[in-house]
């Protein structure tokens, strides 16, 4: 059996956003899409909750280096696999 991981999840996120923004769902069926975008998103969202959790802290001469860098935009969770 195949299974799903989180950049499976966040692809469907990314289809549901695009088509969404394309006009491919009429009105009465953005509900249902809707609830199940939520529902995935709030799975990448705990995901990245979690990660943030476990992960280390970042000495502060790591995080001066990192200050450089662009900042991520919120709620943008491309980057978990």
């Amino acid at each position: 059996m195949t299974e799903i991981n989180l950049q499976d999840v966040n692809a469907v996120v990314q289809i549901i956003d695009t088509v969404t923004a394309r006009g491919a769902f009429r009105g009465p069926e953005l509900t249902g899409v809707g609830q199940l975008r939520e529902k995935f998103a709030a799975v990448l969202q705990a995901e990245a909750e979690k990660q943030q959790v476990t992960q280390p802290a970042v000495p502060a001469a790591e995080a001066a280096v990192n200050e450089d860098a662009p900042a991520e935009e919120e709620g943008d969770l491309s980057n978990l696999n």
